[in-house]
């Protein structure tokens, strides 16, 4: 068994004594490791174009749903005003039924004689203090 060791021995020292051998066996080495280097950084540049296009995917989909948010935000904005734009003309038009219609009876309320005062039923006052 010792023998066996020795004859490994002197031919592993043997082998490694060759300068040529030397070389080739350091330059399969380096091989090697460029090799893993090189898979290692082909898996991350696949990793990030597959993450490339999932983020691009992603941007798409929130700039769609962020243009159809602005959309409706615009919409919103124009019914807003067109409402606005309705209730001014309503208080403009009850406004002028106020000064048509209204203005005249109180003036002439106020301007009736004492004499045309008399008892009314207390739902007819309510109803007639209700009026605008």
């Amino acid at each position: 068994m010792i023998s066996f060791i020795k004859k490994i021995g002197g031919l592993v020292g043997g082998l490694f004594s060759s300068p040529t051998l030397l070389f080739g066996l350091g330059l399969a080495v380096l091989m090697g490791v460029y090799y893993v280097r090189v898979n290692s950084l082909e898996q991350q540049l696949k990793t990030a174009q597959s993450d490339q296009a999932l983020i691009g995917a992603n941007r798409d989909a929130w700039k769609q749903s962020s243009e159809q948010l602005a959309m409706l935000l615009v919409i919103q904005v124009e019914e807003r005003q067109r409402a606005q734009d309705a209730a001014k003309a309503l208080a403009d038009l009850l406004q002028q039924d106020d000064d048509t219609i209204y203005t005249p009876l109180r003036q002439a309320i106020h301007a009736a004689p004492d004499s045309d005062d008399g008892p009314v039923a207390p739902v007819l006052a309510r109803a007639i203090g209700a009026l605008p």
